[in-house]
């Protein structure tokens, strides 16, 4: 299931300020940064109406309409938006260098975006080539075993074009800065934007505290982006517990010398012998990507896109078996915590 299907959020927004507005005008921080800008307020701001802008400009913000408030001696550009049943709160930075920044990323953004939209063009062109093929003989064709050659081409061409277009997002992203941030703020944003999602499915979504590591520098985005979509693919194959917990691990690297890491693992179970074992075998490839994807069907873009994801937040994805489940670890090098 998509992510932003799945968690009503659009997911070129997880690197702002978040917060859901109810029915009533109340609203509830769904991140760090919108608490803190909340908490700015000399009145907590618990809803719309509290918000210090008058009347016209509140109307024109429950329209969808940008419009700038001042947090703290700091002005923030404001935005109601609506995905899927939900209507979320967005504030963004405001200012010369935000603008400047973003110029640049941009430009970078446009030529990556450029290259990337090339490499899926010529590869849609060449799947919907196999899919054409595969409609135009299916007529003609009688033995079952032929037959099911022919669905799996198509099957497998869609769900290549599927992959195609989720790398080509990830690819033409704007370049984010990375930050140094604590991995227990990530935890409890995935449980914050999944938990209701998970529940309604079913799925129970526990975070673990217990430990405290070392932090990562990560473009916090796109690491939740990752966290999201392997929370995402457990639940999509009918896992009814996931557990997200954090701990430091010492890994082994050249020379017989180790480095500190963090692993964010993702339990997820039960699932089935077939799901895991495609699922590790997908998270361990170096090549032939889109054929391990393909054996996970409608999930298995998710699972890749994850992987992507992790690649580009600086760290790496690893899949294990465990009894009638799965272990995901996201795992990054630990960096000092100025906060801590």
């Amino acid at each position: 299931m998509d992510l932003a299907v799945a968690t009503g959020i659009p997911l070129e927004a997880l690197s702002d300020a978040l917060a859901v507005v109810d029915e009533q005008g109340r609203i509830w921080p769904r991140n760090e940064k919108m608490r803190a800008l909340l908490h700015s307020l000399e009145n907590g701001s618990p809803r719309l109406a509290d918000l210090p802008i008058g009347f016209d400009v509140l109307d024109r913000l429950a329209a969808g309409e940008v419009v700038e408030v001042e947090f703290g001696g700091e002005l923030r550009e404001l935005q109601c938006c609506h995905a899927a049943d939900t209507r979320w709160l967005v504030a963004r930075d405001h200012g010369g260098a935000r603008a400047a920044a973003a110029q640049l990323a941009g430009a970078r953004a446009r030529m990556v975006g450029a290259l990337a939209g090339t490499i899926v063009h010529d590869l849609a062109n060449l799947l919907g080539a196999g899919i054409g093929l595969a409609e135009l003989l299916r007529p003609l064709v009688r033995e079952p075993a032929d037959v099911k050659c022919l669905d799996d081409l198509a099957r497998g061409a869609r769900h290549g074009a599927v992959l195609g277009r989720a790398v080509a997002r990830l690819l033409a992203d704007a370049p984010r800065a990375r930050t140094v941030i604590h991995p227990g703020i990530l935890i409890d944003e995935v449980v914050l934007l999944l938990g209701k999602s998970a529940q309604r499915r079913g799925a129970a979504l526990t975070a673990c505290r217990e430990r405290a590591p070392a932090a990562i520098r990560v473009a916090s985005a796109i690491a939740l982006q990752a966290l999201l979509a392997g929370c995402q693919f457990c639940i999509d194959r009918g896992a009814t517990a996931i557990t997200i917990e954090a701990d430091a691990v010492r890994q082994p690297i050249a020379g017989g010398r180790e480095r500190s890491t963090v692993r964010i693992r993702v339990v997820g179970a039960p699932l089935g012998p077939d799901t895991v074992r495609d699922a590790v075998q997908l998270l361990a490839a170096q090549s032939g990507l889109f054929t391990a994807a393909d054996r996970l069907g409608e999930t298995g873009p998710g699972l890749l896109q994850a992987k992507a994801a992790m690649a580009c937040a600086g760290g790496e994805l690893l899949g294990s078996a465990m009894a009638a489940g799965i272990l995901l670890d996201y795992v990054w090098p630990a960096v000092a915590d100025p906060g801590g």
